[in-house]
């Protein structure tokens, strides 16, 4: 009898199938869990599937909510999350709870499927991407923004930031026609969060200043611009009313004396919600800064890694080793972002759209997971294995990292 042989990919995404599963546990066994905007969202997801009963072709106004008032669900916020959950209640067979829970576990486990082939096609390692994949798909963040806020809105850049720069790579280390990921990448981020657009555009423009020098060519600037103009076009049906009910109303939103008086939306409100270094890597929820319940800490391995990674980065190949420079300044940058030693009263107003400076980690929990896997991946494959055993390697990350307790 023939043995039956799985391919590597398929071992791959079933090992990632099973970290999703596991990630998701409390809400195959709760049903749901509430969070900061579950109410907020969940109303966003029913006016969806009003709007389509009613026989809206591009559906954006649920007639029927506040007494009949209407919402306009989707002028405001990106559709993509609603979408998905709609899809998931279908599956389903008619429930939100788990219609909900699927679109998380669907966030989940592409973030994680989307980042192990963005490594996987840039290193040639697949070890290495399912690491950098794991970690990413456990960023303490992540896990904040499923089980505490309910930010439903950023779930979908799990999955649309690595995506994104696997196709930014590709326009500017090959030289690539293929404008796939780009567009995907783009036009999804455009879909799903307003402030991730914001979050994101600021690093993708960091990481392509950090390129520069490859960026300089006339195919890679017109890929480039045409991949933008694509995903606008993708996403029009979602902007284009947006641009023009900000340009034709008169809401308080709109209005600056609103967002820095009644939203608090100004310097003196981001210093007091930034967290303190700190709260960064011992997450102390009492004096480090902003909210006491949520947890902003960035985890072991990322701390690992941003120990570990210069040193080991001379043992890998240029390409890996230029990203991962690239995102470890990135990261590094994005995590200064959310402190409060940024002078945030003295900062451009344009920043305060972000409401609060630990939105950044975000970004910092994508740029640091693949500095993260990489430096654990690195370290556990050419630091010769010290005397005792798993002992040696715990006293060995004891020196390397005094302020975390390895015990708890």
């Amino acid at each position: 009898m023939k043995k039956l042989r799985l391919s590597k990919n398929l071992l791959s995404s079933l090992f990632l199938l099973v970290v999703a599963l596991v990630i998701c546990v409390p809400l195959w066994l709760h049903g749901t869990i509430w969070g900061h905007d579950l109410g907020f969202h969940l109303y966003r997801f029913a006016g969806l599937e009003n709007a389509i009963r009613g026989g809206q072709i591009v559906p954006q106004v649920d007639s029927e909510l506040l007494y009949g008032a209407g919402y306009g669900f989707s002028l405001f916020y990106g559709p993509l999350a609603a979408y998905m959950a709609l899809l998931g209640k279908i599956i389903s067979g008619g429930s939100w709870i788990w219609g909900v829970n699927l679109m998380i576990f669907g966030c989940v486990y592409g973030g994680g499927l989307a980042m192990a082939k963005m490594v996987n096609e840039i290193s040639k390692k697949r070890y290495l991407g399912l690491m950098v994949a794991m970690v990413y798909m456990l960023a303490p963040y992540h896990l904040t923004d499923i089980y505490v806020r309910s930010a439903f809105g950023e779930l979908p850049t799990f999955f649309l930031a690595p995506m994104l720069w696997l196709g930014l790579w590709r326009l500017i280390e090959k030289k690539e026609k293929y404008l796939l990921w780009t567009v995907l990448g783009m036009a999804g981020m455009l879909l799903s969060h307003n402030l991730s657009v914001f979050i994101f555009g600021l690093i993708a423009g960091g990481y392509l200043l950090i390129n520069i020098k490859k960026l300089l060519y006339i195919k890679v600037i017109n890929r480039l611009l045409l991949s933008a103009v694509v995903a606008l076009g993708v996403s029009a049906f979602f902007w284009v009313p947006f641009g023009e009910l900000k340009m034709a109303s008169n809401y308080n939103i709109w209005q600056k004396n609103y967002q820095e008086v009644i939203m608090a939306q100004n310097g003196d409100f981001f210093n007091f919600g930034a967290l303190t270094l700190r709260r960064l890597f011992w997450d102390d929820k009492v004096t480090g800064g902003a909210s006491n319940v949520m947890a902003f800490g960035i985890g072991l391995a990322a701390m690992a890694g941003l120990v570990g990674f210069w040193p080991l980065s001379k043992k890998m190949e240029k390409e890996e080793r230029d990203l991962g420079r690239a995102m470890w300044i990135l990261g590094v940058g994005s995590m200064l972002l959310t402190t409060n030693l940024i002078p945030w009263e003295r900062m451009p107003s344009v920043f305060y759209m972000m409401q609060f400076p630990w939105r950044m980690l975000l970004a910092g929990g994508f740029c640091l997971s693949i500095v993260a896997g990489r430096g654990v991946f690195f370290f556990l494959w050419f630091v010769p294995r010290p005397k005792g055993g798993g002992e040696g390697y715990t006293e060995l990350l004891r020196i390397t990292l005094p302020s975390c307790d390895l015990e708890s």
